[in-house]
C-alpha cells in the first residue's frame, strides 16, 4: 500500500469517527489497526485498516484459499524516470477445482475513495498493473462494499470454530437429525433439546451443543446457506447431501476500474433533491436529531414556513424568532436550504444538513484571501521553515497573512477566520495534518486508536486490567518499631512496640465485553505480573470458580473457554513475551491498548472504577483523594486481611453482574443467558490440545542457555540427567524454561527442535529444603538474606592494597614514623597494581623499583623480580 493511498484511505476513516459504520448486523470500529489470528490457516496477520481486517476474516474462511501474507514490495519506473516501491496489501493463494494454485495480490480500498485515487494515479496504476502482469501476480482491488452482507457474517459466526473439537454424542445427535432434509438453525437447536432432558439442559450443555455445531459448520461436515444470514433461519445440511454452491472470487481486476477511469467513471444516482445528500445514517441521525431542543424548534419552523417562495420581512422574521426561539440568522439559513432543496422537500430530506450545524463564517470571504490563507497554511504551519526551522504558531501565521492581504490591498482576514481554516484542514486528514505539523510519531497515534468496538456475540471480546485496591489490609506480619515514651528523658524515650503491616492488594478484572459481565476476578497480594496474569486467564478458561465458591458466590458466569480476542494495555505485565506467546497459541487475537492515546479502555476502566468505589466503606480505606480521606489514618485502622477482603470483594462481583449494564433492560448475567439460548456466542470450548497447554504451558518462562552445570535460574541450578539434556549441553542451546511459580522445585524445558517438554530438578548449592514445595515468592526472600550474608563476607576480605600497608608495618615495633630519610614511601604510588609489584612508569628509571620495595619484606619465596 503506498503512502498516498494509505493517508486517503486514513483520511476518510477518521473524516467519519463519529459515525459507527455497520454492516449486516456486525459492527466494526471507525479505525482499526492491529494483528489478527486466522483460525483455519493458523496464521497472524498484520491489518492497518478496517476493510483488510474483514476481508482477512473472508479469506479464512473461503476453503479455496491455501495462504495469506502480506505483499511483497515492487519496484517500477515512474512517468518522470525515477524509480517508485509500491507494495500491494495482501498475497492470496487459491486452489482452483482443477487441481492448479493461483496466485494473486489485493489491494483494500474504500469504494467512496476509489475514483480519486486511481483517477489522480491512472498512469502510475498502469504501471504497477504491467509489473504485477509480468511476474504472473494479477492485482485484484477488494471494497468495503464486496466485503458486505452474509458472506463476512458466516465468516465472523463460523470461522473461529474451526479447530473446535465436536463432542462425540452431540455430533452424532446433529447428524441423525439432518439425516432426511436440512433444517433452519433454529429448528435444529429446538429438536436436539427435546432428545435431552430438561435437567441436563444447563448452560454449560447449551455452550458445548452451540461450539459443536459451529465447529461441524467450519470444518465443512455441515454446510450453511450463505445467502442467508447466519441466524435461526439460515438452512443446514449435511455435507453428503448436497454441494453447497459455489463461492464467487472476491475482489474485482484492476483493469477494470483502469477502464473504467479512462472512460469516465458514471454518475452517481441521485437519491434525493437537488442540494440534498443523504446520510447513510438517515434514520438514527433523525432520531437523534428530533430528540433535541434545537431539533424541536426546527421542526416547529418546517411546520409555520416551508415555502422559500415566501419572503423573509421584518415582521415576519420577527414573528418566526418569537415563535420557534431561533435566531434571524437560523431563519435564513433555514431559507437557503429550503431554496437549495427546490419545492416538495420533506423536514427529513433537511435533518441531515441541520444536524451538521453552520461552519460557515459570519464574514464573507474573499477568494484571493482564502487562497493566500490556504498558501500559508501549508508553506508556513504545516512546514519547519521558521525560526531555525520551527513551525510558526497561529498568531505568527495571521500576521504573514494579514502583511500578505496588505501588500495586495485585500481586506485582512480575522484571527477566527485563520482558526477555522486551521480546523478545517485538520477535520478533513487529521492524519496527514499532525503527520506534517508534529511528525509520524504523533501521527502513529491517530492510526492506532481503536475506536469503539461493539461486539455483539457472548465471548467474542474480553478486556482484562488490573488496579490497586483503595484500602489497606494486614498481612498478618507485626513489625518491631522504636516509639517514644512521653515524660522520660531523651536517652532513654523509646521502646519497642509491634506495629501492622499492612498492603494494598492488587484487583485483577477481566470483563466479557458483549454484556458488561464481570467473568473473573480476583485479589493478589503482589504486584501484577507476567505470572499472575496467565494464572488468571488459565483458571477462566478451565472454568475455575474455586475462588467464588468459596466466597459464598451463587450466580456464578457462565463464561468458561476460549475467547476470540482480548484487549490488554501497554503494561509490563501484559506487554510481555510469555502472554503474547500463549495468546497466540491458544489462537486468540490480541488487541493492545495504545499508549498516548484518549481510548484507555472503557468498559473495563469503568467497571474497575464501580468496583473500588465499593471499597471506600470498608476499614483501611484511602478514598480516591486526601481531601475525601481528612484525617483518618488509613494505615492505621486496617483491620481486615486478604481472605476478608476478597470474599467481599466475591460478592460485590456478584452483585454488579446482577444489575443491568447501561441502556440495557435486562441485567449482565441475565443478559449473557439470553446471548447463548439465542445461539449468539463466539466462545469456543478448549479442545484436548488446549486444556493440555492450559494445564502444562500456559506459565512464565525464561530463556537460558543450557551451560555445563544444567540451567541456572532464580539462583538455582537444575539438572537432567539424560541424552537429550547433553546433547542439549553439548550445543549450548537457548531454550525456553517454563516453572510454576507455586513449586519451583522442577521446571520444564521445551526443547528447541520438537517442542518436548523435559523435566528438570533442582539442585541448591545452599542449605535450602527441597522435599517440600518451593514458592518463588519466599525462595525470593531466602535468596535476598544468603546474597547479603555474602555481600558482607566480601566487604570484610582485605584487599591486595590492604595487605600491603600491613606488611610496611615492622614486627614488634608497631606502626614506624615515617620521615623525609625514611626508604619506604607514605603511600603506594599509581604505579604499584594489585598484586604489590610496582608497574615502571615510563618517565622515572628502572631503578625506583628496588627503591619502593623494601629489602626486609624479601624472602626466598619472593618473585624473582623483586630479588633483581
Amino acid at each position: 500500500m503506498n503512502d498516498v493511498a494509505f493517508t486517503a484511505e486514513i483520511s476518510q476513516q477518521t473524516s467519519h469517527s463519529s459515525q459507527v459504520p455497520t454492516y449486516g448486523q456486525r459492527p466494526l470500529p471507525a479505525a482499526r489497526r492491529g494483528v489478527l489470528y486466522l483460525p483455519r490457516l493458523q496464521v497472524a496477520i498484520a491489518f492497518e485498516s478496517v476493510i483488510e481486517q474483514k476481508f482477512l476474516y473472508v479469506a479464512d474462511a473461503d476453503p479455496r484459499v491455501v495462504s495469506v501474507r502480506r505483499a511483497d514490495s515492487i519496484s517500477y519506473a515512474g512517468p518522470e524516470g525515477t524509480w517508485h516501491t509500491y507494495t500491494p496489501d495482501f498475497h492470496v493463494v487459491e486452489q482452483l477445482p482443477q487441481g492448479k494454485r493461483c496466485e494473486s495480490v489485493y489491494e483494500c480500498k474504500p469504494r467512496d475513495l476509489l475514483r480519486n485515487i486511481i483517477g489522480n494515479e491512472l498512469l502510475d496504476w498502469q504501471l504497477r498493473q504491467a509489473v504485477l502482469t509480468v511476474s504472473g501476480l494479477p492485482l485484484l482491488v477488494v471494497t468495503d462494499h464486496d466485503l458486505e452482507g452474509p458472506r463476512l457474517e458466516h465468516a465472523l459466526k463460523f470461522g473461529s470454530f474451526f479447530h473446535s473439537v465436536p463432542l462425540p454424542d452431540l455430533r452424532v445427535m446433529v447428524l441423525n437429525e439432518l439425516a432426511e432434509s436440512r433444517l433452519a438453525l433454529g429448528e435444529l437447536y429446538s429438536r436436539l433439546e427435546l432428545r435431552v432432558p430438561v435437567s441436563q439442559q444447563t448452560v454449560a450443555w447449551r455452550l458445548q451443543l452451540i461450539d459443536t455445531v459451529y465447529a461441524m459448520i467450519a470444518s465443512g461436515t455441515l454446510y450453511a446457506d450463505r445467502g442467508v444470514l447466519p441466524d435461526d433461519a439460515c438452512p443446514i445440511w449435511r455435507a453428503d447431501q448436497s454441494v453447497p454452491t459455489e463461492v464467487t472470487p472476491v475482489g474485482v481486476p484492476i483493469a477494470t476500474y483502469i477502464a473504467t477511469s479512462m472512460s469516465g467513471w458514471p454518475e452517481e444516482p441521485a437519491t434525493g433533491e437537488p442540494g440534498l445528500q443523504e446520510d447513510p445514517y438517515h434514520h438514527l441521525a433523525q432520531t437523534q436529531f428530533l430528540a433535541t431542543a434545537r431539533g424541536q424548534r426546527y421542526l416547529k419552523l418546517f411546520s409555520l414556513y416551508n415555502d422559500p417562495a415566501t419572503s423573509l420581512g421584518a415582521d415576519l422574521v420577527e414573528c418566526l424568532c418569537r415563535e420557534t426561539g431561533l435566531s434571524s440568522r437560523s431563519l435564513f439559513r433555514f431559507r437557503k436550504l429550503l431554496q437549495a432543496a427546490g419545492g416538495g422537500v420533506t423536514f427529513d430530506q433537511l435533518v441531515p444538513e441541520l444536524a451538521i450545524g453552520s461552519h460557515a463564517p459570519t464574514n464573507t470571504v474573499d477568494p484571493r484571501v482564502a487562497e493566500i490563507i490556504e498558501q500559508h497554511l501549508q508553506k508556513r504551519y504545516l512546514a519547519g521553515n521558521g525560526t531555525n526551522g520551527r513551525y510558526v504558531t497561529r498568531s505568527e501565521l495571521h500576521h504573514e497573512i494579514r502583511a500578505a492581504c496588505l501588500g495586495e490591498d485585500l481586506s485582512v482576514p480575522a484571527k477566527s477566520t485563520v482558526n477555522r481554516a486551521i480546523e478545517l484542514a485538520y477535520q478533513q486528514n487529521p492524519f496527514g495534518f499532525t503527520q506534517q505539523r508534529s511528525g509520524q510519531e504523533e501521527a502513529s497515534k491517530l492510526l492506532g486508536r481503536q475506536g469503539h468496538y461493539r461486539a455483539t456475540r457472548y465471548g467474542e471480546l474480553l478486556a482484562m486490567d488490573h488496579t490497586r485496591c483503595d484500602v489497606f489490609i494486614v498481612d498478618g506480619v507485626y513489625q518491631l518499631k522504636e516509639v517514644k515514651k512521653s515524660g522520660k528523658p531523651a536517652a532513654k524515650s523509646t521502646h519497642k512496640a509491634k506495629q501492622k503491616a499492612t498492603l494494598r492488594a492488587t484487583m485483577v478484572v477481566i470483563t466479557e465485553d458483549a454484556t458488561g459481565e464481570v467473568v473473573f476476578s480476583d485479589l493478589l497480594s503482589e504486584p501484577a505480573s507476567a505470572a499472575n496474569t496467565l494464572d488468571c486467564l488459565r483458571r477462566l478458561m478451565l472454568g475455575d470458580h474455586d475462588v467464588q465458591l468459596a466466597a459464598g458466590v451463587q450466580v456464578l458466569p457462565a463464561f468458561v473457554g476460549v475467547p476470540v480476542q482480548i484487549r490488554l494495555d501497554s503494561g509490563g505485565e501484559f506487554d510481555n513475551t510469555a502472554v503474547k506467546q500463549a495468546i497466540q497459541a491458544l489462537g486468540i487475537t490480541l488487541i493492545p491498548r495504545n499508549k498516548g492515546t484518549k481510548h484507555r479502555g472503557g468498559r473495563e476502566e469503568r467497571t474497575i472504577g464501580t468496583l473500588v468505589r465499593t471499597q471506600h466503606t470498608l476499614p483501611g480505606t484511602t478514598m480516591h483523594s486526601i481531601t475525601a480521606r481528612g484525617e483518618y489514618q488509613a494505615q492505621a485502622g486496617a483491620t481486615l486481611d486478604l481472605e476478608q477482603l476478597s470474599r467481599f470483594h466475591q460478592r460485590n462481583v456478584e452483585e454488579y453482574n446482577k444489575q443491568p449494564a447501561p441502556r440495557q433492560g435486562q441485567s449482565r448475567s441475565d443478559h449473557a443467558h439470553a446471548l447463548i439460548k439465542a445461539g449468539q456466542v463466539a466462545l469456543r470450548q478448549p479442545s484436548p490440545h488446549q486444556r493440555r497447554f492450559l494445564n502444562e504451558r500456559m506459565l512464565p518462562f525464561e530463556e537460558r542457555v543450557c551451560g555445563r552445570q544444567g540451567i541456572e535460574i532464580f539462583g538455582l541450578r537444575y539438572v537432567s540427567h539424560t541424552q537429550e539434556m547433553d546433547l542439549l549441553i553439548q550445543r549450548r542451546a537457548r531454550v525456553q524454561v517454563i516453572y510454576k511459580p507455586d513449586d519451583l522445585r522442577t521446571v520444564s524445558l521445551v526443547h528447541p527442535d520438537n517442542g518436548k517438554l523435559l523435566i528438570l530438578s533442582a539442585v541448591s548449592d545452599f542449605n535450602v529444603q527441597l522435599d517440600v514445595p518451593l514458592v518463588k515468592k519466599d525462595w525470593d526472600q531466602t535468596r535476598k538474606v544468603i546474597l547479603d550474608q555474602r555481600n558482607q563476607l566480601h566487604m570484610k576480605r582485605r584487599s591486595p592494597q590492604q595487605i600491603i600497608d600491613e606488611l610496611r608495618i615492622q614486627p614488634g615495633r608497631g606502626k614506624k614514623k615515617l620521615t623525609q630519610d625514611s626508604p619506604v614511601a607514605p603511600s603506594v604510588p599509581d604505579t604499584v597494581d594489585q598484586s604489590g609489584l610496582e608497574r615502571p612508569a615510563a618517565s622515572e628509571p628502572k631503578e625506583s623499583v628496588r627503591r619502593i620495595v623494601p629489602t626486609s619484606l624479601l624472602t626466598d619465596s619472593s618473585p624473582p623480580i623483586l630479588k633483581a
